[in-house]
């Protein structure tokens, strides 16, 4: 699995859900990005804090149940 970051998965992958979270005693912004074999999960901290840049990126393999795309 190659790692990639964040510009090449908004570049290369659909944007599938994004959303404003409760996390503990604060928020995350968090967008879902798929490509034909993963799923990936940019996690923000709270928007009044936003950098533009994910503090982590969760990468799930797609199960064959998954693909759709549409």
């Amino acid at each position: 699995m190659k790692k990639l970051q964040y510009q090449e998965i908004r570049e290369g992958c659909k944007l599938i859900e994004y959303d404003l979270k409760l996390a503990g005693k604060g928020k995350l912004w968090v967008e879902v990005y798929r490509d034909s074999e993963y799923e990936y999960r940019a996690l923000f901290p709270d928007v009044a804090d936003w950098s533009q840049v994910p503090m982590t990126i969760l990468t799930h393999p797609i199960h064959e149940t998954q693909n759709d795309l549409s």
